[in-house]
């Protein structure tokens, strides 16, 4: 039957379903047999997403000896240590603040506070895939703000047998 289902669902690239949920079967992933992976999530849910285990089939049913996975969740932006600068503004600015009270102020160390006050995470990944059968190009959005360069990419080889091959 999975031989069968190959003939229809069989494709290099295959976007996971549910935000990476556990609940897709090994059969369906072995007639998919992809070379690459796409999940999208991390949209703030209440649950885990994509799932530990999930991960790991994709990883035993996806093409070749390193099928490539690209998850949102795991390229987004972080940031790992809180920001020294952003810190330092704040308080002198509450140090004017006691000195010279100002509605301007006031609203800039509101919205200081607020940025400081988010969680961690501040952007989302992005996910760039593009495709001709013969190669295979990722790309992913830096999040910091740069005015030169806005992505950075990889690029794999499709082999004869479907298998992916990073280039350079």
């Amino acid at each position: 039957m999975i031989d069968e289902a190959k003939n229809w669902f069989n494709a290099e690239v295959m976007k996971v379903c549910h935000h990476g949920a556990s609940d897709v079967t090994n059969e369906f992933m072995e007639a998919v047999n992809p070379a690459c992976f796409v999940i999208s999530s991390g949209d703030e849910e209440g649950h885990v997403h994509p799932r530990p285990d999930l991960l790991g089939r994709l990883g035993k049913y996806g093409r070749g000896e390193s099928p490539v996975l690209l998850s949102t969740e795991l390229q987004r932006s972080t940031r790992e240590h809180e920001d020294q600068n952003l810190v330092a503004t704040l308080k002198k600015n509450i140090a004017k603040l006691v000195k010279t009270p100002s509605e301007k102020l006031n609203a800039l160390i509101d919205e200081t506070i607020t940025k400081l006050a988010k969680t961690n995470v501040s952007v989302y990944g992005a996910i760039y895939l593009k495709t001709d059968g013969e190669r295979l190009i990722t790309a992913f959005k830096i999040e910091e703000k740069s005015k030169l360069k806005k992505w950075f990419y990889f690029e794999y080889k499709i082999d004869d047998s479907g298998e992916l091959t990073l280039i350079g």
